[in-house]
């Protein structure tokens, strides 16, 4: 099949509308890989060797184990995903030139900020759960894959989308010896082309530009030092157990082996931690070296240094963690959160472009027609703006006022802030005179001299009331 014919075919599959189930669960699901067993490197090989095949299930049933067992990298990945899920998203008029200048008024800027306005309203509904949706999508940059199932109603003058309803990563894959998508409906191993399911999925595909499916995403690198984590904690654990609980020594004279056998008696009956019963003049010296010189068990050291590693891999990098432990700077964890916000970003970036070609763009060929998809299918935005602290701000915008710049826009003054901007007629506060200070009302009309200050604070003060009472704040 030609390129023109595989778009053709696409195009077809899209103008269906989806509303059929495309996956259903199965029994095998859970026991891919079996909840709470042990893992060994050579596991991991063996999940990864499969992926390579193209059999993805085994990988992805891993990364879910691994995700439900370390705490420190669930709340890693919870924190990049609520990152995306704060971003604002907007859906825009196509091409951008409709939305501003003479071409804003135009019958062709009314047809596409009408698409774009139906689409957001779509998007807009509580019961589609578009924050779920960005969530899920999110997961493909940690697991190579992710999809969503797309669900409308028909019926009407206009399609309504009901669901963007997360599908299990571990149902899809790849034909070996094409490279094709498949996805397995049923979890019976038996995956069929994903094209069969047209618009039906809203799919993430990551690192496209590695040939090797088991290579794609986050979680492949964070496979390591998952390992090293989970052993580590269990040779901890047992070093805790041997070396950090009460041990009980006893001392009996050389060659009486009746005191012999009554001490050892007396230290079993003690408690069941270790114990030694040794003779007079004996000694036992456990020395541990590394703990010695650092102040450190080498367990402890090894975890953290894994679980840096995971946060430089998933949040960009590892402040969170030197905070935590006393080491790290105000201005580290700030400069942390600036790379935080760029890597969100970024990923925000490629999620509204995968929304807006998997999801919005049939969608607008459904209902305007293949034609009109082409030429104003609206632009998808998804941003995490960073606030500034308020007071820096203020700060600074006095700093430039008072240096003469003249330039600074209330729209700018709402954008660094985040303050809305008022409807006409709402109420906002107003700034209160302080007592002898002129109010507003007390500059003259043409000649710009202001009028004499009252005499003292109390006359003042019916004024001052007066205007409080206005603001709605007394």
């Amino acid at each position: 099949m030609g390129v023109l014919d595989s778009l053709k075919s696409r195009m077809a599959s899209w103008l269906k509308p989806p509303t059929d189930e495309v996956w259903s669960r199965s029994q095998n699901d859970p026991v891919i890989v079996s909840v709470g067993r042990s893992f060994k490197p050579e596991d991991l090989r063996g999940y990864i060797s499969q992926a390579s095949t193209g059999y993805l299930a085994p990988l992805q049933s891993f990364y879910e184990e691994m995700l439900a067992r370390d705490a420190h990298l669930k709340a890693l990945v919870d924190t990049a995903e609520d990152y995306l899920t704060e971003a604002s998203v907007s859906v825009l008029a196509y091409p951008s030139t409709l939305r501003r200048g003479a071409a804003a008024s135009s019958s062709e800027a009314k047809l596409a900020h009408e698409i774009a306005f139906a689409v957001d309203q779509e998007l807009s509904r509580p019961e589609v759960r578009l924050d779920l949706a960005v969530r899920h999508l999110a997961s493909g940059f940690w697991r190579g894959v992710a999809g969503v199932r797309v669900v409308v109603d028909p019926t009407g003058p206009r399609e309504r989308l009901v669901s963007l309803e997360p599908v299990p990563s571990q149902r899809f894959g790849f034909d070996y010896e094409t490279g094709a998508l498949t996805f397995d409906p049923d979890g019976d191993n038996e995956p069929v082309p994903l094209d069969r399911f047209g618009s039906s999925i809203v799919l993430h595909l990551a690192e496209t530009g590695v040939i090797n499916p088991s290579r794609r995403g986050i979680f492949r690198p964070v496979m390591n030092f998952w390992l090293i984590r989970n052993l580590g904690l269990g040779w901890w654990a047992r070093f805790i157990e041997l070396y950090g609980t009460p041990f009980r020594k006893g001392t009996y004279p050389e060659g009486n082996d009746e005191v012999k056998e009554t001490l050892i008696a007396v230290l079993k009956e003690a408690g069941n931690a270790g114990y030694a019963a040794l003779p007079e003049g004996s000694n036992i010296e456990i020395i541990d070296t590394f703990q010695r010189i650092t102040g450190h068990s080498p367990h402890q050291v090894m975890s953290e240094y894994a679980a840096r590693e995971m946060s430089k891999l998933i949040l960009g990098h590892a402040q969170a963690i030197e905070v935590q432990q006393g080491t790290g700077s105000v201005q580290g964890s700030k400069h942390g959160d600036l790379v935080a916000v760029r890597k969100t970003n970024a990923r925000a970036l490629q999620i509204a472009r995968i929304l807006r070609d998997g999801f919005v763009y049939p969608y607008v060929a459904r209902n305007w027609g293949p034609d009109v998809a082409l030429e104003h299918t609206p632009e998808v935005k998804i941003v995490l703006e960073q606030r500034g602290d308020l007071l820096d701000i203020s700060k600074a915008i006095m700093n430039f006022v008072q240096a003469g710049v003249e330039t600074i826009t209330v729209s700018d003054f709402h954008a660094l802030t985040g303050f809305s901007v008022p409807q006409p007629g709402e109420a906002c506060l107003r700034p209160v005179p302080m007592p002898g200070q002129p109010t507003k009302d007390a500059v003259a009309g043409t000649d710009g001299q202001v009028a004499a200050p009252a005499a003292d604070g109390a006359a003042a003060a019916p004024s001052v009331s007066q205007t409080i009472d206005e603001t709605g704040v007394n």
